[in-house]
């Protein structure tokens, strides 16, 4: 059997694709959404070097959409970080590749990485652990449209 059969059939018994809605921060979810995250947007050199890097709070429902102006093989690191992340690596059609927990470092240790294993436009980090517990996994969409409203990526 094929990977994407696999996946296929996985999701297929798990009711199939669930969309994750991401909104600017502050933003009202829309009604019927199942899950949303709010988002702050990375789409320059130095907001996505910065990141979520230094921030000591995440609460859950928030996170960061890291967006680039091409497709191509990204690799996430937990420099800097004081919380544990989820980091979801999306392709261009919007649909999630893999999602990857990662810790804070530890004193004197490598930072944990997390690489896309393919080409991907957007990442999309929030609070380690949230994506399982809102039931999005990969293969899911990203409807990243509200936060995107107006952003060229650079």
């Amino acid at each position: 059997m094929t990977r994407a059969a696999a996946v296929a059939l996985l999701l297929a018994a798990c009711g199939g694709p669930r969309t994750l809605v991401l909104v600017p921060r502050g933003a009202a979810a829309p009604p019927g959404a199942h899950a949303v995250l709010e988002v702050d947007v990375a789409s320059d050199t130095e907001t996505r070097m910065r990141g979520l890097g230094g921030v000591a709070d995440l609460p859950d429902g928030r996170g960061m959409l890291f967006a680039y102006p091409s497709a191509e093989p990204r690799r996430f690191w937990m420099k800097g970080c004081l919380v544990g992340l989820d980091v979801a690596f999306v392709r261009g059609d919007r649909t999630i590749v893999s999602v990857a927990t990662l810790p804070p470092p530890e004193r004197g240790a490598e930072p944990a990485a997390a690489e896309s294993g393919e080409p991907v436009p957007m990442v999309v980090e929030a609070a380690a652990g949230w994506f399982a517990r809102a039931g999005i996994r990969p293969g899911d969409r990203v409807d990243a449209d509200r936060p995107m409203r107006g952003v060229e990526p650079r």
